[in-house]
């Protein structure tokens, strides 16, 4: 199966690097809770057209944090349900009221299939006892996940 770009190339002949598809999750609500478990946040799917072209992740979060100043979590990234990537850690350390931080984070996977994929970030409190945060915005910003297939 040959892959054609709008100016008529192929993959094949095009060489890598170019753009092939892109997905993206916006969420939009806050998600408060103890994370005494891993604690789902936002995920998106995507089906790479060939199993040589590598994804690159790209996350997004509008406000990361934890109700009092001794409770931190850790945000992490999973290609199906297998830890690919930290995002961050010990969120909400340096500030109580919900939000501390604005984590972003980019990676580049090679999962070498053509099946779909689910991309997932997760967080799950290590220190304190307090509630943690994700997407603290106050209705004023969203957090995304957004995932690009690029040509090998």
């Amino acid at each position: 199966m040959a892959i054609y770009f709008a100016d008529g190339t192929s993959q094949s002949t095009a060489g890598g690097g170019k753009i092939l598809q892109v997905k993206q999750t916006v969420h939009s609500s806050q998600i408060e809770s103890g994370y005494a478990n891993l604690t789902d946040l936002m995920s998106v799917n995507i089906t790479p057209s060939s199993s040589s072209n590598k994804i690159l992740v790209m996350v997004n979060c509008a406000g990361a944090g934890s109700r009092s100043t001794d409770t931190v979590w850790r945000m992490y990234l999973y290609r199906d349900g297998s830890y690919i990537y930290g995002v961050d850690t010990y969120v909400g350390d340096s500030a109580s009221g919900g939000n501390s931080s604005n984590p972003n984070a980019m990676y580049l996977d090679s999962p070498s299939t053509t099946s779909q994929i689910t991309y997932k970030v997760s967080g799950e409190r290590v220190g304190g006892s307090s509630n943690c945060v994700f997407n603290h915005s106050d209705g004023n910003a969203d957090s995304s996940i957004t995932v690009m297939e690029v040509a090998a």
